[in-house]
């Protein structure tokens, strides 16, 4: 029997680099509409908000910035820790900047 795919929001492969906690360095491994993963060198809780800065591209001088809630985590086997990260708060022109991006890979 097949698992059946909970997601409401299409994920993309998306590696940048990731400022957070005001200016810790992580990056991210993919992004939806909703929210991202996100590889950092501590575990972070569930259920803790944090400030995100990044970028979508290479070329865009400005970063995306929003809040997000940690909704889960695990240890990598690198001893890296993965967290899913949900958008909280941002900007209209930010979320239609992440609409666009995910939607070119369809």
């Amino acid at each position: 029997m097949a698992m059946e795919n909970k997601r409401k929001y299409k994920r993309v492969y998306l590696k940048t680099d990731v400022l957070y906690d005001n200016g810790r360095s992580a990056y991210s491994m993919n992004i939806s509409e909703d929210g991202l993963c996100l590889v950092t060198d501590k575990p972070m809780e569930k259920s803790e908000e944090t400030t995100l800065l990044f970028h979508l591209t290479n070329n865009e001088r400005r970063f995306i910035k929003t809040t997000g809630k940690i909704m889960w985590n695990r240890e990598l086997t690198t001893g890296e820790h993965e967290s899913g990260v949900q958008f909280k708060y941002m900007e209209e022109l930010y979320k239609v900047k992440i609409h666009h991006f995910v939607g070119s890979f369809r």
